[in-house]
């Protein structure tokens, strides 16, 4: 199922984006900074959709998705734990770790 920023994607530069291309797209970013071809849709996603949408705040976004696939842990954490938290979690590696750091 296409999210909305994805459809606002496809509409403005064609088919390919697709969360499992976004993730790519992201990497790719990530090890090719000066070649960054995240730039242009974070700049359109933040026209269309409002602050927020800086290319760092795009790749939290991804990392968090990434570390927190579970859409019910999330709604049961979003109680207990801030934005920082959550940032600060998506970014470590091991798994074990992030939900020992997450329970309450």
């Amino acid at each position: 199922m296409s999210t909305k920023p994805e459809r606002q994607l496809e509409r403005e530069f064609g088919r390919g984006f697709e969360e499992k291309n976004l993730r790519r797209m992201i990497r790719f970013a990530e090890v090719f900074p000066e070649r960054s071809i995240v730039v242009s849709p974070v700049r359109q996603l933040g026209r269309e959709f409002g602050q927020g949408f800086s290319a760092q705040a795009f790749h939290r976004m991804i990392r968090f998705a990434e570390a927190f696939p579970d859409e019910k842990i999330v709604s049961a954490l979003r109680r207990q734990l801030t934005w920082t938290h959550f940032k600060t979690l998506a970014y470590l590696d091991d798994p074990l770790k992030r939900d020992f750091y997450a329970e309450p």
